[in-house]
Formats: C-alpha cells, sequence, structure tokens
C-alpha cells in the first residue's frame, strides 16, 4: 500500500510539474523537451508498478512495454540535453 502512495504521489508531482513548465512558455524547445520527459516519466513509473504487480494481462506484457516507456523516456532526455541549456539546438551552435 505504501508503494502505490508513493508512486501517485511521484505521478501527480511529475504531471504538474510538466504542466507549470509547459505553461510557463509552450512555444520554447527546452519547455516542451521537460514536459515531454515528465510525462515519459510517469509512464514508466506506472507501468514499472503495474509489471511488478500485474493487472488484467500478464506480466511479460508489463515488462515489454515498460521497456517501451523506457526507450521513450531515453529519447526525451536526449532531446532536453539536445537543447537545455540554451533553448536552441546544440548542432545548430556548432556552425
Amino acid at each position: 500500500m505504501l508503494e502505490l502512495i508513493v508512486i501517485g504521489f511521484s505521478v501527480l508531482a511529475n504531471i504538474v510539474l510538466a504542466v507549470l513548465v509547459f505553461a510557463q512558455n509552450p512555444h520554447k524547445n527546452v519547455n516542451r523537451f521537460f514536459a515531454l520527459f515528465s510525462i515519459a516519466l510517469v509512464g514508466w513509473s506506472i507501468t514499472n508498478y503495474i509489471s511488478v504487480n500485474p493487472v488484467g494481462f500478464d506480466q511479460l506484457f508489463w515488462i515489454r512495454l515498460d521497456m517501451a516507456w523506457a526507450v521513450f523516456m531515453s529519447m526525451s532526455v536526449l532531446l532536453l540535453t539536445n537543447v537545455f541549456p540554451l533553448g536552441d539546438p546544440f548542432f545548430r551552435r556548432m556552425q
């Protein structure tokens, strides 16, 4: 039960953080990619919890879905680190 409370708090905090950052300036790439990362973290957290305590489908399905969210989360971290310091893509600055 304590695990479910911690996961619920974490999911709620990440959703609120994603909404606040995105609402501050939705046109900046940094804010978009941070919100994308936060949503990916929410999906990964939920499927990670369900993969340990399977509901509906078998455990292998939830583990595979968890790995898919991990790939999505890795992609969003790559996009975020590409634009984080200044807001424009790193590769454009190298030219």
